[in-house]
């Protein structure tokens, strides 16, 4: 554990694993961390998106001595795209951050002109900073604006605190697996199609 309770009841500290350093009293609820991560990572610090471990301070993670320790996450991003009659199909995972906004907004631009509905898998993004949410929501208004949809499948946990806390959740129709989501848009279509 790296996270340990600070001096008070709704702090914690983050602890370097390499060098010890740490940041002192992050306010924060347990259901905020993922929320709280996101503001640790900006300031340099790499590691697990979670409470815990392993975690190192920007010293340590640019010298190199956290990046051959086993579970810490470097820096990266990536989509793979697949394209169906009833949607496009967006698998997105690792870190997406503002390195990474101008290239998803290039992959989502891209998935909305071949299909107006999308669906992101979001299950093995490790984290999203409010770059990346900001493009969630520019993307559903958009579709929206095209008759679509963007559904999202599986969020991973920190992904979907956010959506929580944030209260962006609502926005989109959350489903378990792609095929829940082939049947809920095909659904969709058919009401549409009857009305």
């Amino acid at each position: 554990m790296t996270a340990v309770p600070g001096s008070g009841s709704e702090t914690v500290s983050l602890v370097c694993d390499s060098c010890g350093a740490s940041i002192k009293d992050i306010e924060c609820l347990p259901e905020q961390w993922p929320v709280v991560w996101s503001v640790v990572s900006r300031a340099g610090w790499v590691g697990a998106p979670l409470a815990i471990g392993p975690h190192h301070c920007p010293q340590c993670g640019e010298t190199g001595h956290a990046g051959d320790l086993p579970g810490v996450i470097k820096q990266r991003w990536g989509a793979a795209m697949a394209e169906h009659h009833w949607a496009c199909v967006i698998r997105l995972y690792g870190d997406i951050d503002q390195s990474a906004t101008a290239e998803l907004r290039t992959v989502l631009t891209d998935a909305l002109n071949r299909h107006h509905n999308v669906v992101l898998d979001l299950s093995s993004v490790r984290l999203m900073d409010s770059t990346g949410y900001a493009e969630l929501v520019h993307v559903h208004e958009l579709s929206g604006r095209r008759g679509g949809q963007v559904c999202l499948v599986r969020p991973s946990y920190p992904v979907h605190a956010v959506l929580r806390v944030s209260r962006l959740e609502s926005l989109f129709r959350i489903f378990s697996d792609t095929t829940a989501a082939r049947t809920g848009l095909s659904a969709c279509s058919s009401h549409a199609a009857e009305g």
